[in-house]
């Protein structure tokens, strides 16, 4: 054996040597792709897992920021309710009543919110069914424009989130009703539209107060209706338990949709 034949084949066996010892460095993983795993889909499995990234990511919701005319600003009136009451929301069509005390020996303010969702139904009119036991004067017995409440409403007008306060004055241009109530949106000294709803029956049969809308403004869902009706136009007449009440809310077409809600006193 030729001394070059000797040295190469000791070159060959001390690079063999080091070529085992050799580790990765500390903090480095060497994958190996998995011999079921094809490249193509590994490059899915990572283009999928992007794609997962993405559709986590939400966009902020815009926030509705509508110009508001305060009730504050009308002479003799109380605070109007809390703006976040009258805020629109999704679901089904809603309504729901409360006062604020629930003790029967306490006249109270009494508040009626309706909520209705997004959708193609475009709203035409609501009926309120008070049942009987409640105390509500006759219109001729309360001043001319005396304010007996307020409230709000929020719409989509052209696109847009719009929120208008209102006030509730009595008016006693009765047309054979119990009671005429002006909702008058907007500047009371130059309103948007006043809308005259009407109050009939009786302590002991109960009240229905119909409220039907003009349509000077194509308003459209989400929508939510908020009425407050103070004190002194509420009379509890010593009633304790539940006492049912009743929504029918009206649609442009004919459809409508009924919804009972009880309000428990103590």
């Amino acid at each position: 054996m030729t001394a070059g034949l000797i040295v190469l084949i000791l070159v060959i066996i001390f690079r063999s040597i080091i070529s085992k010892n050799q580790k990765p460095a500390d903090g480095i993983a060497l994958a190996t792709p998995s011999p079921s795993q094809s490249p193509d889909v590994l490059a899915a499995a990572t283009e999928s897992a992007g794609s997962t990234q993405s559709a986590s990511k939400t966009e902020p919701s815009p926030v509705l920021s509508p110009s508001v005319s305060p009730v504050s600003n009308v002479a003799n009136a109380t605070p109007g309710p809390n703006v976040d009451s009258c805020q629109a929301s999704a679901g089904n069509l809603t309504f729901n009543v409360s006062v604020k005390d629930a003790s029967r020996d306490i006249n109270s303010d009494m508040s009626f919110t309706f909520i209705q969702p997004q959708d193609e139904k475009i709203p035409s009119g609501i009926s309120v069914e008070i049942p009987k036991g409640w105390n509500i004067p006759n219109g001729n017995s309360i001043t001319q424009g005396e304010q007996i409440g307020e409230g709000c409403l929020s719409f989509m007008l052209d696109g847009k989130a719009g929120l208008s306060n209102l006030i509730i004055l009595n008016n006693r241009d009765l047309q054979g009703h119990w009671a005429a109530w002006d909702l008058v949106f907007g500047n009371p000294s130059s309103p948007t539209v006043v809308l005259n709803t009407f109050l009939d029956g009786n302590v002991g049969a109960g009240y229905t107060w119909t409220i039907n809308r003009k349509f000077l403004f194509d308003i459209h869902p989400p929508i939510t209706f908020n009425l407050t009706l103070y004190a002194k136009v509420v009379g509890k007449n010593g009633n304790v338990g539940d006492s049912l009440f009743k929504a029918v809310g009206r649609f442009v077409g004919g459809a409508s949709s009924v919804i009972d809600k009880i309000l428990s006193l103590f």
